[in-house]
Formats: structure tokens, C-alpha cells, sequence
């Protein structure tokens, strides 16, 4: 279990066929995501948050 945690604390990006997910799935999962992220910017500074933590990924994409 640890060997998957560090896998997926170190993944920069995941592919999905989403030809294999079912519709009812991926609505399902749309759903949550919408939700966390109005939940993140609803929070005090969580606007900030998410946008540092956007300008960090995009610095790392544009330094590759």
C-alpha cells in the first residue's frame, strides 16, 4: 500500500479512457468534482490556494 501512495503522490498525470467508465459513473464523478470545488473556493483562502497550487503546476509543465 505504501508503494501506491508514493506512486501516487509523485504522478504529475493520469490518462483515463472514459469509453470504459460508464455513463452513470463518470456523471457520478463530474458530481463530486463540481462539488469539491465549490467547496475549496467557499472556504476562507481557498481561492488563493487553489489558484498557488495551479500557477505551481503550470511553472513545473513550462519548466519541462
Amino acid at each position: 500500500m505504501s508503494v501506491n501512495r508514493q506512486v501516487a503522490d509523485n504522478a504529475n498525470s493520469i490518462e483515463i479512457d472514459t469509453e470504459q467508465i460508464p455513463f452513470w459513473t463518470q456523471d457520478v464523478l463530474a458530481s463530486a468534482t463540481y462539488r469539491l470545488l465549490q467547496n475549496i473556493l467557499k472556504q476562507p483562502g481557498g481561492r488563493e490556494a487553489l489558484d498557488e497550487k495551479i500557477a505551481k503546476r503550470k511553472a513545473a509543465a513550462a519548466a519541462k
